[in-house]
Order: structure tokens, then sequence, then C-alpha cells
């Protein structure tokens, strides 16, 4: 009893020196501090404090309670530049090749040569390709000419058609008129006869009859111009007869001619016949005409084919630029452009250059297209060339997770920086 209650005397005495460190630890605030109104915040300062007892003397600022804010540090957007290194290149450059297999006859030029647009830089041996060309020509004349023989035949035939059509109803009309003659006279030797036999009879008014239709048919010299059987020119006969001379004499009618009644029919069928075997030389010459100008279409075609050859066997400057690489020498069999490794002639033009960087995506916001950028070139250190961003990656490049886009800036070279293809250099974007 007496040891529990010297430890309960003990344990009093502690319990109230704590008490009145605690008090004075409390006391020590600053009575114009704010209250701490987050419990979590509030809990963390009496641990904090808790931990302090008994150890080396707290900050005035630990012993009042305040809790030390965060600092937030925001980017300088004053600080806009990206940089990134590169080699040059050109944007505009030419692979030149012939366009078709031969020997090379000349090569015109040589590495660093300044060409102009339009100039012939290299040609093959184009003798056989120009008698390809001047073959496919005779061919191509042949066939124009063939279509243009076969189109007069068709003017011709149709002309024959025509005409043997016209010949037809010219002869037609003769027979018709003959028949009309025959048949007048068979009239008349009836009439003749049947006025003889009235005029024995002493029938006058069966005479006087057969006289008028006898006069109507072959002779009105005796008739009254008033009397209605009046007909000039000897009668009806002579009528007819004046028809079928100017009918034979009508320049119109050529293919016409006076033939016997038996001949008649056999003179019609030539014409028919005529008509119809110009009818089938129309109809033939109509489809040789077809067939003749699709020939004309393909010896075209084989022109154009040889001409393109030709033309193929000559290398051309595209534009002004300069020669980069001559891969080729005169004298050197080429073959055909499907199988070539190398080009002839690698041609560029030096007036304008690129630069392409490889941006982070972070610092991507803070380019666009037209913006300003110093280039440096690595061989010309002291210099710093003017550029403009022209384009800029729409997909990236991923390596290790870190994600990359291509920026690409074009510049000028001064004239006294001999800049070359290939060069490392670095480009500033951005002030």
């Amino acid at each position: 009893m007496q040891m529990n209650k010297k430890a309960g005397i003990v344990y009093l005495i502690t319990a109230s020196i704590l008490v009145i460190s605690g008090f004075s630890a409390c006391s020590s605030t600053p009575s114009s501090t704010p209250a701490i109104t987050s419990p979590s915040i509030a809990q963390s300062a009496n641990r904090s404090n808790t931990q302090r007892v008994g150890g080396s003397t707290p900050s005035s600022t630990a012993s009042s309670g305040l809790i030390s804010q965060p600092t937030i540090v925001l980017p300088n957007k004053q600080n806009k530049t990206v940089t990134g290194n590169g080699t040059v290149t050109v944007p505009k450059y030419a692979n030149l090749y012939f366009g078709t297999a031969g020997k090379i006859a000349a090569i015109n030029i040589k590495q660093g040569d300044i060409v102009s647009v339009g100039a012939v830089l290299a040609k093959l041996d184009t003798t056989s390709l120009e008698a390809a060309v001047a073959q496919s020509q005779v061919s191509v004349d042949q066939t124009q000419a063939n279509v243009s023989q076969i189109q007069l035949n068709i003017i011709t035939d149709q002309s024959s058609l025509v005409k043997a059509k016209q010949n037809l109803a010219a002869q037609q009309d003769v027979q018709d008129i003959q028949t009309k003659i025959d048949n007048a006279n068979i009239q008349l030797q009836q009439a003749k006869l049947m006025s003889d036999q009235a005029g024995r009879l002493g029938n006058s008014t069966e005479a006087q009859y057969w006289h008028s239709q006898i006069i109507y048919l072959s002779d009105d010299t005796n008739v009254s111009s008033s009397d209605p059987k009046h007909k000039p020119n000897g009668g009806l006969i002579g009528v007819l007869q004046q028809q079928m001379s100017d009918l034979l004499t009508d320049p119109a009618q050529a293919g016409a001619i006076l033939v016997s009644s038996a001949t008649a029919a056999a003179q019609i069928q030539q014409y028919v016949l005529a008509i119809q075997q110009a009818d089938a030389k129309i109809v033939t010459d109509q489809a040789n005409l077809v067939t003749a100008q699709a020939n004309v279409i393909t010896s075209q075609n084989s022109l154009k084919i040889a001409q393109q050859q030709l033309n193929d066997a000559t290398i051309i400057a595209p534009f002004n630029g300069i020669v980069a690489a001559v891969n080729q020498n005169a004298g050197d069999i080429i073959s055909a452009p499907s199988q070539s490794q190398h080009p002839i002639i690698y041609l560029i033009d030096p007036t304008t250059l690129e630069l392409t960087i490889s941006v982070n995506e972070l610092d991507l916001p803070k380019i666009q297209i037209k913006q300003k950028a110093s280039i440096m070139i690595n061989a010309f250190s002291a210099a710093k060339i003017s550029g403009e961003v022209t384009a800029i990656a729409v997909t990236p490049t991923v390596q290790g997770g870190i994600v990359n886009y291509s920026v690409t800036v074009a510049f000028s070279a001064p004239p006294n920086l001999d800049v070359k293809v290939g060069m490392n250099a670095s480009a500033e974007i951005g002030n």
C-alpha cells in the first residue's frame, strides 16, 4: 500500500508538470494568429508540438502553431525558345534517269556544274530509236492514206448508186412512154380498119367517129383547134414521140436508151442490179473504213510510244540547280529504268535549304508555322542564319516513352557561306 501511494504521488506530480508545460506552450501563441479550422491540419500541428517536447527548442514559427503552405512555381512565360539539332537538306531535288535502255552517247555535265532548266544533261545513242520513229510515221501516213481512199470510194459508190437509181427511173419512163406509143399505134391501126369497114357499109356516123379517132391519135392538120379532140404535134402519138425525144436528149436522163419491148425488161433489170451492187459496195466500204480508222489509231499509238522512247533517251534539267552527283559515264550500257539501282544524275536546287529537328511534345505548343528561327551551321559557328518554320509533323516518333515531333525550318544560305547538304546544324525557334 505504501508503494502504491508513492507511485500515485509520482504520477500526479508528473502529470501536473506536463499540464503546466502544455499550458505554457499554448499561452506563447500570439493572439493575432488566426485559428486553424482544418481538423487534419490541427491534428498535424499538435503532433508536431508533441514531438518537440523534451527535444531541442522549437523555432518561434513552430512554437506558434502555424503550418507552412507549399510553394507553386509558375512557368516562365517569357521562355519560349525551342532548340534542336539536325542535318541540312534540300526540299527540291531530282533523281534523273533515262526512260529507256541503251548506250550512253554523251554526258554533258560533271558534279558541281550549275545548270539551267531545259539544258540537255545526258543522251543515249538514238540511232535505232530514230529509225523506229520514222517507220512508225510511215505507218501512220499509210493508214491515213488508206482511210482517205476508202472515204473517196464511199463517195464514188454513193454517186454510182444515185446514178443507177436515176438511170432506172429514166429507163422506166422511156419504157412507159414507149408502151403508150405502142398502144396508140395499135389503136390507130384499129381505128383505120374500123373506119374503112364503116365506109364500105355506108355507116356515115360510125365512119365519122373512127375518123375522129384517127386524127386524135395521129394528125390534127385537118381538125379545128376548137375541136375538143384537138391534139398538137400530130395527135397523141406525136405528143408521146416528142416526150420520148425530150427524155432521150435530157442530160440528166443520159442513162436512158430506147430499146425494143423485148429487151426493155432486161435493160431495167441491169439498172436494178447496178443499184444492188452499189449498195453492197457502200456497206463493204463502210466496214473497211472502220477497220482503217482503227489501224490509224494503232499506228498513231505506236508512233507515240516510239517518240516517247526517243524523248526518254535524253535527260533534261527540270529546274535550275547544281549537279550533286553523276553516276555513269559515256559509253556505259544501262538497263531499263525499272532495273536501275542508282540515278544517272542527282540534281538539287540549293536556293532553299531545310533543317529538320526533333521537338518534345511539351515544347510543341510553343511552335507555329511561319515562326521565325535562327540557324547555326556547325561549320560556320560564328554565323546565325534567319529561317522560318514551314512544317510540323502530324504524327510523332516515340522512343522509350518519349514523344517527339519533327519540325522543319527553311532557310537560305548567305552568299558568303558555302553551306553543303548534309552539314550538321542547330535551330533555335522563338525569342
